[in-house]
């Protein structure tokens, strides 16, 4: 489930920053300038996300499980029936 979560933020992060061209204007270069900036950049920004996507998917886990252990009781005593 973190790599789920981890996969959804960093593509909405990855169009946020191509479309508004973030990286450029944060750090005033031009394209392909500076490519081990941008590589340690893009590091730093995967590892905070998939570190967020843990704490979510930890946050998370508890509500969904009683939710699929609630659907799972009821489908099972329908099949009891």
């Amino acid at each position: 489930m973190p790599f789920f979560l981890a996969l959804i933020l960093l593509t909405i992060v990855s169009m946020a920053l191509k479309k508004f061209n973030v990286f450029n204007t944060l750090f005033h270069t031009k394209r392909n300038e500076r490519k081990l900036l941008r590589h340690i950049f893009g590091i730093l920004l995967l590892t905070v996300i998939l570190f967020l996507s843990f704490i979510a998917a930890d946050y998370i886990a508890p509500h969904a499980n009683k939710f699929f252990e609630q659907t799972y009781l009821e489908f099972s005593q329908q099949d009891k029936r």
